[in-house]
C-alpha cells in the first residue's frame, strides 16, 4: 500500500535547525526532513549514502575536491 506524505505539513510541525525528523521508513532506509541554516561540519558516512532534496532555498555540498551548489526558487 502506498501512503502519501505531505511534506509541507510535516515541515510545519517543527522549527528546530539541524534536527532531522524521520517521516518514513522503507526496507533499511529512513526518510528524514531537516531545516538547515548556515554551515554544518564536514563529515562522511562509511556504510550508507545520503540524498538531499531541496524544497526551498539553496544548499552547497562540499566534497574533498569540489563543491556542488543546488539553487532552488526562494520565496
Amino acid at each position: 500500500m502506498t501512503t502519501k506524505i505531505n511534506l509541507k505539513s510535516k515541515f510545519d510541525k517543527f522549527h528546530e535547525q539541524w534536527s532531522p525528523k524521520i517521516i518514513a521508513e522503507m526496507n533499511d532506509y529512513q526518510f528524514k526532513l531537516v531545516k538547515i541554516k548556515n554551515d554544518f561540519i564536514w563529515h562522511q558516512h562509511e556504510d550508507t549514502d545520503e540524498v538531499f532534496i531541496v524544497i526551498e532555498g539553496k544548499i552547497g555540498i562540499e566534497f574533498e575536491h569540489k563543491t556542488l551548489l543546488k539553487l532552488m526558487k526562494e520565496k
